[in-house]
């Protein structure tokens, strides 16, 4: 897809919900990390950025713990992945 002056745009498809732009960048910063910037993001809240971005790390604690708690394969990963982000929740505090 492009915008209006012909520029590559990343879309997405997954919740097709009327959203907060943070939310998404909180997720797609978090997904692509170092090679963030060169998708040159438009201005953000940067309040609003943050919580969002917390926020999903509350959902990497939640998630893999209750997965975790079913018959998935490789349950320690999950635990694993739990437990970093942990580590990021609590660290600003």
């Amino acid at each position: 897809m492009i915008n209006s002056t012909g520029e590559p745009v990343i879309i997405d498809f997954e919740g097709l919900i009327a959203f907060d732009v943070e939310w998404d960048h909180a997720w797609t910063e978090m997904r692509f990390e170092e090679a963030y910037p060169r998708l040159d993001p438009v201005p953000l809240d940067r309040a609003r950025l943050d919580f969002y971005r917390y926020a999903q790390v509350l959902s990497l604690i939640e998630g893999p713990l209750r997965i975790a708690g079913t018959d998935f394969p490789d349950r320690q990963w999950m635990l694993d992945l739990a437990e970093w982000n942990i580590g990021k929740a609590l660290a600003p505090l």
